[in-house]
């Protein structure tokens, strides 16, 4: 999913997609801020990413799996959320469902 992610930013910035990623670590390793950066510059991740240490984001969106995926409008009201991998076809029409729509 994360290429698929990229793709998005760069098609669909432009009508006002904005791409945050939030890593909410479980084990020690997952904590270490040089192998998350690591990670990021290997990937090609170059969208923000939230450490969420915390679980504050985890726990405020009642995210329970990973990966999840939650579209929130211009509004701050979470529209959609998807779970799982492969849900690229789905989570695109809501974007572009969402995109589209101006009264928001």
């Amino acid at each position: 999913m994360i290429p698929r992610y990229g793709e998005w930013a760069k098609r669909l910035g432009g009508r006002g997609l904005s791409i945050i990623g939030v890593h909410t670590p479980e084990t020690d390793e997952e904590r270490d801020g040089r192998k998350l950066a690591r990670f990021i510059r290997e990937h090609a991740i170059d969208w923000p990413v939230i450490v969420d240490a915390d679980y504050a984001i985890w726990d405020r969106f009642r995210i329970d799996a990973w990966p999840t995926i939650v579209l929130i409008d211009r509004a701050g009201v979470v529209r959609a959320v998807h779970v799982g991998d492969d849900r690229a076809a789905a989570i695109e029409r809501d974007l572009e469902r969402l995109l589209d729509e101006r009264a928001y």
